[in-house]
C-alpha cells in the first residue's frame, strides 16, 4: 500500500509582512520559513490560514497604506496583483526585483535609471481564455493559482480596441462549440488582429458565424486554431480585410497570429531609444532580432545583420526592410554566433527569450566587442548572464527598468556593456 505524501496541516497565526515578492506575494516568516501572502503588503499584520508555505488572509489586524484598486476585478482575477500598492511604491518595487536578482550574482552599486512604466490602457495584445461552466461562457483571465476563468467585463491595462471586443466575443463564443481554448487580440496599426484556439472542424455555420463578426466589428483579421493554446497548431485565415500590421522604425511590419512583439508601444519605444542612444561604430548584429524591433529603427545609419530562428518572423522583418537589413536565419541557442563571427561587429544586440541564452553570451564573452546591448524579461537570467559578461572583460555601464505589464510582477531591462 503506498503512503501518502505527508502535508502538514493548516496552522492559524499572526504574521507580519515583511516584503513583496518577486511574484507579487507579501512574505512573510512562520517558524523560520517564508509564508507567502496574496493581495497584501508590508507592513501589514494579518491573522492567516498557512499550509505549505502558502497563506490565506483571514483577517487585517493593521493594513499598511495602499490605493483602493481601480479594477472591479481585483482579487478574482489573476493578472494586476499590486494594484492596491501606492504608485511610488510601486516603481521602486519593480526596480527592487533588478537589485535582488543581481546581488544573487554579486552585483552591488548599479546604474540603475528611472523605471520607464506604461501607463494604463496601453496594452495592445490581450489573451484571453474562455470555458464553459455549465450554461455558461465565460470569458476573461484565469484566477489567482487557478486555472478557472474569470469572467470580466473590462481590463483597465488593455488598449481600448482590443477592450471593446470582449464582450462580443463572450456572445460569439457562446453560439460556438468550442469548449475551451484562447482569444489572442492585437491592436495593430491597420485594426486589431484576432486569433482563436480551440476550435476543431468548424462548421460552415461556424464559419459564417466567424466571418460575419469579424466584419461587423472591422478586425484586421480573424483566425482559428485548433489547439488549445497559441502555437499548438498552424493557424487558419478566416477572413482578411486588411493586412495585420505594425510601424517600426518607419517601415510597416506584417503581424502573424499571436506571433511576439513589446507588449506596450511606449514600452518598445523606451527600449528602443536606449539601444539607439548605446550604440556605437556602423556595424550592428541584432541577436533573436524577431520582427525588427531593434534592427528596423538602426537601418538607415548602420549596417545592421538581424539574426533569427524563426523564418516567419525573420522574413517579415526582410520585406518591411526593403533589402537595407542582412539576415541570416539561424537558431542562435543550437548554433550561437562564434566569438570570430561576432569580431565582425561594433555593437551586438542580444533581445533571447526568458531562459536567456547562455551559450550566445558566453561566445560573446571571449570576443573582442566593444558593445553590448543586453535586453532581458527575466532579471535573473539577466543577472546570470551579465556574471559571464562582465568575467569575459565588459563592464556594467547602465540599466534601463522597462515595466510594460503594469501592475503586475513582470519587469523587464535593457543593459549597456562596454569593453
Amino acid at each position: 500500500m503506498r503512503k501518502r505524501p505527508y502535508r502538514p496541516r493548516p496552522k492559524d497565526a499572526i504574521l507580519e509582512v515583511e516584503t513583496v515578492g518577486a511574484r507579487g506575494d507579501g512574505v512573510a516568516h512562520l517558524d523560520g520559513q517564508p509564508v507567502y501572502l496574496p493581495l497584501t503588503l508590508a507592513g501589514d499584520r494579518v491573522r492567516a490560514r498557512v499550509e505549505g508555505g502558502r497563506g490565506e488572509v483571514l483577517e487585517f489586524l493593521h493594513k499598511a497604506p495602499r490605493r483602493e484598486p481601480p479594477c472591479p476585478h481585483f482579487g478574482q482575477c489573476g493578472g494586476c496583483a499590486l494594484q492596491h500598492m501606492p504608485e511610488e511604491d510601486y516603481a521602486a518595487w519593480s526596480a527592487e526585483r533588478i537589485k535582488e536578482a543581481m546581488a544573487r550574482k554579486g552585483f552591488h552599486d548599479l546604474p540603475l535609471g528611472a523605471t520607464a512604466v506604461s501607463p494604463p490602457r496601453s496594452r495592445r495584445r490581450l489573451t484571453l481564455a474562455y470555458e464553459r461552466r455549465g450554461k455558461a461562457l465565460l470569458l476573461g483571465y484565469h484566477g489567482r493559482r487557478s486555472r478557472r476563468v474569470t469572467d470580466i467585463a473590462s481590463c483597465l491595462v488593455a488598449r481600448p480596441e482590443p477592450e471593446a471586443l470582449v464582450a462580443p466575443l463572450r456572445d460569439l463564443m457562446a453560439a460556438l462549440a468550442a469548449p475551451s481554448g484562447k482569444i489572442v487580440l492585437t491592436a495593430g496599426d491597420t485594426g486589431v488582429d484576432a486569433l482563436i484556439t480551440g476550435l476543431t472542424a468548424p462548421t460552415l455555420a461556424e464559419r459564417e458565424r466567424l466571418t460575419a463578426f469579424a466584419l461587423a466589428h472591422d478586425l484586421a483579421r480573424l483566425s482559428i486554431a485548433e489547439g488549445e493554446e497559441p502555437g499548438d497548431s498552424l493557424p487558419e485565415t478566416v477572413v482578411q480585410s486588411r493586412a495585420p500590421m505594425l510601424t517600426m522604425g518607419g517601415a510597416f511590419v506584417p503581424l502573424s497570429p499571436a506571433g511576439f512583439l513589446q507588449a506596450t508601444g511606449e514600452g518598445e519605444a523606451a527600449l528602443v531609444k536606449a539601444v539607439a542612444h548605446w550604440v556605437t561604430g556602423s556595424r550592428v548584429a541584432d541577436l533573436f532580432a524577431g520582427c525588427g524591433t531593434f534592427s528596423l529603427p538602426l537601418m538607415n545609419g548602420h549596417q545592421v545583420t538581424a539574426v533569427e530562428g524563426d523564418a516567419a518572423l525573420l522574413a517579415a522583418l526582410s520585406r518591411a526592410a526593403g533589402g537595407r537589413i542582412a539576415t541570416q536565419e539561424r537558431d542562435l541557442f543550437l548554433n550561437p554566433l562564434s566569438a570570430d563571427e561576432l569580431d565582425a561587429f561594433d555593437t551586438v544586440i542580444m533581445d533571447p527569450p526568458r531562459a536567456g541564452a547562455m551559450a550566445q553570451v558566453q561566445a560573446l564573452a571571449a570576443s573582442k566587442v566593444p558593445t553590448v546591448i543586453a535586453i532581458s524579461c527575466n532579471p535573473a537570467t539577466f543577472a546570470r548572464d551579465a556574471r559571464i559578461l562582465t568575467e569575459g572583460g565588459l563592464e556594467l555601464s547602465e540599466i534601463l527598468p522597462v515595466d510594460q505589464f503594469l501592475w503586475s510582477a513582470h519587469v523587464e531591462l535593457a543593459a549597456l556593456f562596454k569593453r
